[in-house]
């Protein structure tokens, strides 16, 4: 195959797979990544909520709409005996891709782990995917 960049995508040649000269090609990324959230219950005057758990799962559902099957994002509890190892001194809610701190305290951040899937090297699934 003959590839040549254009700016907006590779223009190919390659008569095996049918691609005409010029004609644009899309690489799909076979790149995978492991989320991994982990917070703990919020103890307060109403009773104990699980504030990090659905942030959590709504991370999920927005994550799975946008990169599909490349990504897994899981949940723990701090004190769950499957839960990761974290730094020394982190502060919940600890954010890891494939094991790497991307985010450690304040807030849970979708633009933070979305640039560090996409520097890694996922990319949005195809819409009707």
């Amino acid at each position: 195959m003959v590839s040549q960049w254009s700016g907006c995508g590779w223009r190919c040649q390659c008569p095996a797979l049918g691609v005409r000269t010029g004609q644009r090609v899309l690489f799909m990324s076979t790149a995978s990544a492991s989320v991994s959230i982990v917070g703990a219950p919020v103890a307060c005057a109403d009773g104990v909520k699980e504030t990090w758990r659905d942030l959590a799962g709504w991370f999920a559902g927005q994550l799975r709409t946008r990169y599909g099957e490349q990504v897994e994002v899981t949940y723990y509890d701090l004190f769950d005996p499957n839960c990761p190892s974290l730094p020394p001194g982190a502060q919940l809610p600890v954010v890891l891709v494939n094991s790497q701190v991307i985010t450690n305290g304040g807030k849970l951040s979708m633009p933070a782990i979305r640039t560090h899937l996409e520097v890694i090297g996922l990319r949005p699934a195809p819409v009707g995917k």
